[in-house]
């Protein structure tokens, strides 16, 4: 899936431009995303994904697609693609929130 830069807003109300990887094309046409960071140390551990630059990801440095961080973003809300994750990592990103959500029911 894609690697896209968006503003998002942050869990502390401030919007920031940052990088996104896709997650779902939504039925009305939007995007469900996950934010990505380089703030690796706030990596949770089992559910965020490392990503390590590669030219295929477009990234600049070691990080994090933080699945604690969603959001739905229309498409005029996404500025340029950067990059792409492997169907493998993209996958992962899918399990790893799934699980999570039906945890508990």
């Amino acid at each position: 899936m894609q690697i896209w830069i968006a503003i998002i807003q942050q869990s502390n109300g401030e919007r920031k431009r940052r990088p996104v990887v896709i997650l779902k094309q939504m039925p009305n046409n939007d995007y469900l995303v996950s934010a990505i960071s380089s703030q690796t140390r706030q990596e949770i551990q089992g559910f965020d994904v490392f990503l390590q630059p590669t030219s295929l990801n477009g990234l600049n440095t070691n990080s994090i697609v933080r699945l604690s961080l969603v959001s739905t973003l229309a498409e005029n809300e996404l500025f340029g693609m950067i990059g792409t994750i492997t169907s493998e990592q993209h996958t992962i990103l899918l399990e790893r929130i799934s699980t999570y959500l039906r945890r508990d029911l």
